[in-house]
């Protein structure tokens, strides 16, 4: 290859590698597991923890949930293993039910026209719930104590956003709403269940 062809070859490929990085796919960023472990546990006069998941996602628009980074009824079981311990004897057993965990998305109206044109508008809105059910159950499987709480949080992005800006926007409501979760079941388990808190 002569000299004018090699440097001909080198400035095609010169050319080439712009279009090449620009096929090259966003790396979606981890997010850490939503855990509870930092906080004292709450310690139950039962013989047994179980979870149980009674939120079941469509998979469908609108609802979202099933895309977020850590989804809200992960979170929510990851409280009742890190904050939850079992210390009793036989006879009485803790159930946590999740009874919601859901995220909506709805597309918000747009400014038309020629001022849409120069106008960033917000895109999407979302509204989070996340709600669970702590029971204490006798031998035969009735609560005789229930305990229930409930958070919700709606946070709009602006349209253009990245896919991960939005994956943020999707694990900070996760983490507030847990955080809020963990704060309103504990009053509620305190204020309910008596001699069952040791």
């Amino acid at each position: 290859m002569n000299l004018l062809s090699r440097r001909a070859a080198l400035l095609g490929f010169a050319f080439l590698l712009p279009l090449a990085a620009c096929d090259t796919p966003a790396t979606r960023p981890t997010f850490p597991e939503i855990r509870f472990n930092q906080e004292p546990q709450i310690r139950l006069d039962v013989s047994r923890i179980i979870v149980q998941d009674d939120y079941h996602p469509t998979f469908r628009e609108p609802f979202v949930e099933h895309l977020f980074p850590v989804p809200p009824a992960r979170a929510a079981a990851s409280w009742a293993h890190d904050r939850l311990v079992a210390t009793g004897t036989p006879g009485h057993t803790a159930r946590v039910r999740i009874t919601d965990a859901s995220a909506r998305e709805t597309e918000l109206p747009k400014t038309q026209g020629v001022a849409g044109a120069f106008t960033k508008d917000q895109a999407e809105r979302y509204d989070a719930t996340l709600a669970i059910a702590v029971e204490i159950l006798d031998d035969h499987g009735f609560a005789i104590r229930t305990a229930n709480a409930q958070v919700s949080r709606t946070k709009s992005v602006v349209e253009g956003i990245t896919p991960n800006d939005r994956d943020q926007v999707w694990y900070d409501m996760t983490k507030e709403m847990a955080a809020n979760l963990d704060r309103e079941i504990e009053a509620q388990m305190r204020s309910i269940f008596g001699y069952f808190i040791q």
